[in-house]
């Protein structure tokens, strides 16, 4: 996305827990902190167990290493 060009993400929509559907997450949180503003998600309870698998850094109380502002999404 961010080699792309994207700059405005309007919302996501999971609708599976597959890893080629999810590993852009990363690129979507740094295009949020520049848009700066919330950005809806809608996913499957399912598919939210497994992110928060997958991701559980992004749903830490704790700021993110190198940017120092919050991340959670929790």
């Amino acid at each position: 996305m961010l080699r792309g060009g994207v700059s405005r993400v309007d919302a996501i929509l999971y609708t599976h827990e597959h890893i080629d559907h999810m590993v852009g997450l990363d690129d979507v949180r740094l295009i949020n902190f520049m848009m700066n503003k919330t950005l809806p998600i809608y996913i499957f309870p399912l598919v939210l167990d497994e992110v928060k698998k997958r991701f559980a850094y992004l749903f830490s109380e704790e700021t993110y290493p190198g940017f120092g502002y919050h991340t959670s999404l929790g």
